[in-house]
């Protein structure tokens, strides 16, 4: 009985923080950064994929006012997959990657067009999932 309780208690702990692999919006990614640092993450979010701003966003009214970059998370796209995922921009998608606290310390690669310090890099082989909002 007591192994049953001590289970029961482990797995709701377990259950009161998001797995790393679940999908989460921007604000709760942002908030656990430190934790999350160098795991695969699946945010959930508005995608914006424009020329001078790759981000993903709690919800679109939150890109358009431009004034919470703790409802944002920055995206990092290589190269080889820009073209296929510009499908996916202004829409509400899930996105899987690899999250990264601080991108300034990602050196000596400089970035452009980030809404935050904190960034998703999309990885080849995980593409996005259009969701609803």
């Amino acid at each position: 009985m007591k192994r049953a309780l001590l289970l029961a208690v482990i797995l709701f702990g377990a259950c009161s923080t998001f797995a790393p692999g679940s999908a989460n919006k921007p604000s709760a990614i942002n908030r656990d950064a430190a934790k999350l640092d160098g795991q695969i993450v699946t945010i959930t979010g508005w995608l914006v994929l424009e020329n001078e701003e790759l981000a993903i966003w709690d919800q679109q009214k939150d890109r358009d006012a431009n004034k919470h970059p703790d409802r944002c998370v920055s995206v990092l796209v290589p190269k080889s997959l820009e073209a296929s995922l510009r499908t996916f921009n202004m829409k509400y998608v899930k996105l899987p990657g690899l999250f990264h606290r601080d991108v300034a310390s990602m050196k000596p690669t400089m970035f452009f067009g980030l809404c935050n310090t904190t960034a998703i890099e999309v990885l080849p082989g995980r593409m996005p999932e259009i969701v609803s909002p």
